[in-house]
């Protein structure tokens, strides 16, 4: 009997040790030994007005929220006319006959960022605009689908153009064709400093191109993008601006 307890005592003092040792090994330590807590925050924590844009003063992705879904874009352009994107540098008015477009499900808008490393400028920034055809409308990309779903739909719609603000360091490494992958690129401004570049680009789409050149664009400076304390998440609205 007395064997059967110091056993039990012996696997008991084993069990506890490896439970200690593997707790020391998730938990960090500081410099002066002190543990230090190793979660992550939760994604309450993180704005959902993001829309997955890293915050300023991080690495890209290491602290933005859940993408939104591309589609809802249309549904927003759609109850416009007047946009102005306050990073970006860009405020345009849409054309009615464009705006009937995307009222009605034949068109629908997309945005893109690509980021430096460091979180705080972006190589560039653009809009697609793109035409849906036949019957294949984007009004049915609204609700149900996935991003998965939403992307194979686009791959069966004519980029008609784009909106496209470029980095001019950026541009020195990269040509603004693989960019916006459009036939004809007009440069409609840059920043006062020159660190920016706008585009206005088109591609031949019957009875839409002519309508897209005829939006009215006004380029100005980006809004700078503040740092945050090292370690610290600040989501943004990359994308805010004001909608008339």
């Amino acid at each position: 009997m007395k064997k059967l307890i110091t056993l039990l005592l012996a696997l008991t003092m084993v069990v506890s040790l490896i439970a200690c040792s593997n707790q020391n090994k998730n938990t960090p330590s500081t410099n002066d030994g002190s543990s230090v807590s190793s979660e992550t925050p939760s994604q309450d924590d993180t704005s959902s007005e993001n829309d997955g844009i890293p915050a300023a003063g991080t690495d890209a992705g290491a602290c933005s929220a859940p993408l939104a879904s591309p589609y809802r874009l249309y549904k927003e352009h759609s109850e416009y006319t007047e946009f102005t994107y306050d990073y970006i540098g860009i405020s345009y008015k849409l054309p009615q006959e464009i705006k009937d477009k995307l009222t009605n499900g034949e068109m629908t808008i997309w945005v893109d960022t690509n980021w430096m490393s460091s979180a705080t400028d972006f190589n560039y920034s653009i809009m697609y605009f793109h035409v849906a055809e036949g019957e294949n409308l984007a009004e049915d990309m609204l609700t149900g689908p996935t991003d998965d779903e939403y992307y194979q739909w686009l791959g069966t719609t004519k980029r008609v153009g784009t909106i496209t603000v470029v980095n001019s360091e950026y541009l020195k490494k990269n040509t603004v064709e693989n960019i916006t992958e459009c036939e004809e690129n007009e440069e409609i401004g840059k920043s006062s400093d020159g660190r920016y570049v706008f585009y206005l680009s088109t591609n031949k789409v019957e009875g839409v191109t002519e309508q897209f050149k005829t939006i009215e664009i006004t380029t100005f400076a980006p809004k700078a993008i503040s740092e945050s304390k090292p370690g610290t998440c600040n989501p943004f609205d990359f994308y805010g601006g004001s909608r008339k």
